[in-house]
């Protein structure tokens, strides 16, 4: 509840829930970048494990990138996905995000060190 309470008020243009039946069930949103990296923005998202497969992120993904390519003065998106997120990558892919690059070892998740890998989507 309180990430809720949080992101609908202080991150309300860029972090968005995903609403299924009139319940919060995961997460998405773009995080601005700064300085030299100013026309680049971030997006990141969650489903709960009982929504995967359905198409939700695929389409929310579609959305939130065409909204930020049309509300901000950007030129690219990307996204940082744990090497072994296949379907995380899938829906990239889906929705126009290319392979990057592979940052060895980048990223820790329960325990494990793994690569990181960057997808983006340019303007």
């Amino acid at each position: 509840m309180r990430w809720v309470q949080h992101a609908s008020t202080a991150l309300s243009e860029t972090v968005f829930a995903i609403i299924v039946n009139g319940n919060a069930v995961g997460s998405i949103g773009l995080v601005a970048k700064d300085d030299v990296y100013r026309k680049s923005m971030e997006i990141g998202y969650w489903l709960g494990e009982e929504f995967w497969g359905g198409g939700i992120m695929t389409e929310a993904v579609g959305a939130i990138s065409d909204y930020g390519f049309d509300r901000f003065d950007i030129v690219r998106l990307y996204a940082d996905v744990f090497e072994w997120n296949h379907a995380s990558v899938r829906v990239l892919e889906k929705n126009g995000y290319v392979f990057e690059a592979r940052l060895k070892r980048a990223v820790i998740k329960d325990g494990m060190v793994t690569d990181a890998l960057i997808y983006s989507n340019l303007k």
